[in-house]
C-alpha cells in the first residue's frame, strides 16, 4: 500500500482508561502531524504525533512515527457530563473512537444514542484543562515515582510491578528470577535497576515515559523509609 497516495486522515483511539488516551493518526496532506483535543467543542490543546507504532506500519496504514498519547486530569473536567474529542486539526473531524463521554460512570466512547448538551467551559475549567500533559516525564522522575509508590514492598512485589508498569507485561520466569536474585535493598540501588529497565530496547520500542508514568500512578503512593 502506498501511504503517500492516501487522501484522507486515518487513525483511531485505542486506549482511553483513567484519562490516559493513546492512538495513532496520519494525514498525508498535513505539513505537521498532530491531533486537536476539544472539550465540549472548545479547543484545548494540539498534541504532536511522534510516537513509534510498528504495529501500524506492519499493516501498511501509516509511517512509523504515527502514534500519540496524552493524559487528561479527569478531576479538572466539568462535574456534569461532557464530551472529549480527538480531532484532525485540518478538518475538525474526530478520529475513529475519537469522541469520549465523561460522566459519573467514567470515560467511555460516545454512542449515537447519547444526547447531551455541550455547555461552554467556564474560565476556571478551561484554565485547569490547559495543564493537559504539561509536566515533562523523564527517566529520573519515573524512577523516583516508582520507588515512592513501591517503597516497603517485598523484593518480589517490587520486581513484578517493575515489569508490569515499566515494560507493560508480566515477567518471564528467567528474567523475573534474575531480577529478584539481584534486586538490591536500598532505594538508590533500586532506582538504578529501574533506570536500567527504562534504557532497554524493549522499553524504547514498545513503551514510552508517559505510558509508564500513567501505569505507575495507578499505584497508591507510599512513604520512602529507607
Amino acid at each position: 500500500m502506498n501511504i503517500a497516495n492516501k487522501r484522507n486522515r486515518t487513525g483511531i483511539i485505542d486506549t482511553y482508561k483513567d484519562g490516559y488516551i493513546s492512538g495513532w493518526s496520519y494525514n498525508p496532506e498535513a505539513s505537521e502531524q498532530a491531533v486537536l483535543i476539544k472539550i465540549n467543542s472548545t479547543p484545548i490543546k494540539t498534541i504532536p504525533i511522534n510516537k513509534r507504532r510498528p504495529d501500524v506500519v506492519a499493516k501498511g496504514l501509516a509511517p512509523e512515527n504515527c502514534g500519540f498519547e496524552f493524559q487528561i486530569k479527569l478531576e479538572t473536567l466539568p462535574s456534569k457530563e461532557c464530551i472529549i474529542s480527538i480531532n484532525d486539526p485540518l478538518t475538525g473531524t474526530p478520529l475513529i473512537n475519537g469522541e469520549l463521554l465523561w460522566s459519573q460512570e467514567g470515560l467511555q466512547p460516545l454512542k449515537e444514542q447519547n444526547s447531551i448538551k455541550k455547555e461552554p467551559l467556564s474560565v476556571a475549567v478551561y484554565i485547569k484543562t490547559q495543564e493537559l500533559n504539561k509536566k515533562d516525564i523523564t527517566p529520573e522522575s519515573l524512577s523516583e515515582e516508582f520507588c515512592k509508590r513501591l517503597s516497603g514492598f517485598p523484593k518480589s512485589t517490587f520486581a513484578a510491578m517493575a515489569y508490569l508498569t515499566i515494560l507493560g507485561r508480566i515477567p518471564d520466569p528467567d528474567g523475573f528470577n534474575g531480577k529478584l536474585l539481584s534486586m538490591p535493598s536500598t532505594e538508590n540501588e533500586k532506582r538504578k535497576i529501574i533506570n536500567e529497565m527504562l534504557a532497554t530496547q524493549e522499553f524504547q520500542s514498545n513503551r514510552s515515559h508517559d505510558s509508564a508514568n500513567a501505569d505507575i500512578c495507578k499505584i497508591p503512593s507510599r512513604e520512602i523509609t529507607a
